[in-house]
């Protein structure tokens, strides 16, 4: 396909700008048709793939470890050379379960609130392909989510009953965390 006929400057020379507008492969070159002077000649082929846009995904944890009931942020920024690509819908898994689908904001970014039970839960998004961009698929984040220690006592104990103020004696308190009968650790 004739794309255009250009004028070459006085060295011979001439450029022409081609602007990507669907994702493939073009093969070009040039022919010259010769004159009185001059007799024609083509080029080589000049190869050049048009690719889509491939971004960059990122995710973190507010916290790599909680209490069963709290609360953690999960979240991160979807990128293209260093710009956030806004209105982007990105899927949340936990494990291999899809948990949420998440829009990003102007500047790339996502969040997800969550409150778990206890158990240990990895998490990763995925940016699926667009006619614009390459799907990508985020590093894992893992959070820990364990039940609060629970004590029902606490065994305080003095070295010493007695000590005199007139000697400046002293006393070492030792406090013991218990659950039930048993020393907490």
């Amino acid at each position: 396909t004739l794309l255009d006929t250009v004028t070459t400057l006085s060295n011979g020379t001439f450029s022409k700008t081609i602007t990507a507008e669907t994702v493939e492969s073009k093969s070009f070159h040039t022919v010259y048709n010769g004159n009185a002077t001059y007799e024609s000649a083509t080029s080589s082929n000049v190869n050049v793939t048009i690719t889509k846009r491939t971004p960059t995904i990122t995710l973190l944890s507010s916290s790599a470890s909680v209490t069963t009931g709290d609360s953690y942020i999960i979240s991160g920024a979807l990128l293209y050379n260093g710009t956030g690509v806004a209105n982007a819908s990105v899927k949340l898994y936990q494990g291999q379960s899809v948990i949420d689908t998440l829009t990003t904001a102007n500047d790339g970014t996502f969040s997800k609130t969550i409150t778990s039970t206890e158990g240990t839960f990895t998490y990763y998004v995925v940016f699926d392909a667009t006619t614009t961009y390459t799907g990508v698929i985020s590093n894992n984040v893992t959070v820990t989510v364990s039940d609060a220690l629970s004590f029902d006592a606490i065994e305080l104990t003095s070295d010493k009953d007695i000590i005199s103020a007139y000697d400046h004696e002293s006393t070492t308190l030792t406090a013991q965390l218990m659950s039930g009968t048993s020393p907490a650790s």
